[in-house]
């Protein structure tokens, strides 16, 4: 049938925004800065200080157990956490890291 093959790119294209679960992450997240030991928003119209938090999408099973006619209990059970990125509390906007740093520990 005529036309109705569908064309093949000639070369894979890269997006310059991934959507994943609703959020959009894009591949060119400034990277925060570090002045006087803490890091520091990049973005211009920002600059907040001592700030910048990380993201986390996490996975539990929690047990659950009838205790009494209508009622259930959830115990916090194990659980699993993925960074998922980082981001300004201020101005909400999604940065990377500081160039040479990495998270080394979770308290």
């Amino acid at each position: 049938m005529p036309g109705s093959e569908l064309a093949i790119p000639s070369r894979a294209v890269k997006p310059d925004t991934i959507a994943l679960e609703g959020v959009l992450l894009s591949p060119d997240e400034p990277n925060a800065l570090v002045r006087e030991g803490v890091m520091v928003c990049p973005y211009p119209d920002c600059g907040t200080a001592d700030r910048i938090v990380e993201l986390d999408v996490a996975t539990r099973t929690n047990q659950l157990r009838i205790v009494a006619p209508g009622e259930i209990t959830a115990g916090t059970g194990d659980g699993t956490y993925e960074t998922d990125g980082y981001e300004c509390e201020v101005c909400c906007r999604r940065v990377s890291l500081p160039d040479g740093y990495e998270i080394v520990s979770w308290d």
